[in-house]
């Protein structure tokens, strides 16, 4: 067998994410992968790619339909040939629909529970319960007079640059459990918006927005992830006064962030809107599955390897 025709002669980064094209059941996403050029996919501005699923996730069917173990590759396996590989898809495809994989693209994991939401089922490490680092829906600051500006006094001649205070707080809710990725970061937008929402309705007032921070600037919100409001802060000369301000700052921060953070958890779980998101070119929502299995026999789309 040569290479071409040995899927095991891949590299282990392309075991793990090779995209294999299939019809009947499968992967849509808006995400561009170089491997999909050698697929004939060329890059396309926001059109689907797909279906595909996986080369691990058919190696993992193969060997697990044979009683193999599976590693980077098909365990004792040497050689495997494209034709014998494709004939996993089937499999591979009613495993991830009925809950036996981990429904997360190139992830080959037994699924812990299923998605509360979208009700997908998913690993331990692909639910969002155990790894909340993402921007927080909504943050509110008060900078002192001077902070930010990098304004200048002159001091015996010298010029001396003014160094405020910087208070920032940010509005998290807490995060409920079993939520798959995709739809926690759904939720995360709509939490967004209902910051906005609550703040104008409110807090007008007393809070306003915060004015967008010039490109390339540190802790720069480059997706539009992030609520962002300022506290304005009243100018004072005297060093009580500032005292008195930075107190003030904090005591408004203090009661209207949970505030916000309470009215933010109840926004609801249901209904699911992955695959409205994905139409509409959402990026949180990066992939949706394909079920045609009712119309079709889930396939490889090709029986050539794709080298």
């Amino acid at each position: 067998m040569c290479t071409d025709c040995d899927v095991l002669s891949r590299p282990v980064p392309d075991l793990e994410a090779w995209p294999v094209q299939v019809v009947g059941f499968g992967y849509v996403n808006h995400v561009w992968d170089y491997r999909y050029r050698y697929l004939n996919q060329p890059p396309q501005n926001g059109g689907p790619y797909g279906p595909f699923l996986y080369l691990n996730e058919l190696l993992s069917s193969l060997a697990s339909a044979h009683g193999l173990p599976h590693r980077d590759g098909a365990g004792p396996v040497q050689h495997l040939c494209w034709p014998c590989l494709y004939t996993a898809v089937p499999d591979t495809a009613e495993r991830i629909a009925n809950g036996l994989m981990c429904e997360t693209p190139k992830c080959v994991n037994e699924p812990c529970e299923r998605c509360r939401c979208c009700s997908g089922a998913f690993c331990e490490a692909c639910m969002s319960q155990l790894r909340f680092n993402r921007s927080a829906p909504c943050k509110i600051s008060w900078a002192e007079p001077g902070a930010e500006s990098g304004s200048e006094v002159s001091v015996d001649g010298e010029v001396l640059r003014v160094i405020g205070t910087t208070i920032d707080r940010s509005v998290v809710p807490a995060i409920p459990r079993g939520l798959c990725a995709i739809c926690s970061n759904e939720r995360h937008h709509l939490q967004k918006e209902l910051s906005e929402q609550i703040v104008g309705e409110r807090y007008a007032d007393i809070l306003v927005p915060a004015p967008p921070a010039p490109p390339g600037a540190a802790g720069q919100d480059q997706g539009g992830r992030t609520a962002a409001f300022q506290l304005p802060a009243v100018k004072r000369r005297t060093h009580r006064g500032r005292l008195e301000e930075r107190a003030r700052a904090r005591e408004v921060l203090e009661q209207c962030v949970p505030e916000i953070a309470r009215q933010l958890e109840k926004v609801p779980l249901a209904p699911c809107r992955r695959a409205w998101a994905f139409a509409q070119g959402r990026g949180y929502a990066y992939y949706v599955v394909l079920d045609q299995r009712r119309q079709m026999k889930p396939a490889a789309a090709v029986v050539a390897s794709p080298a």
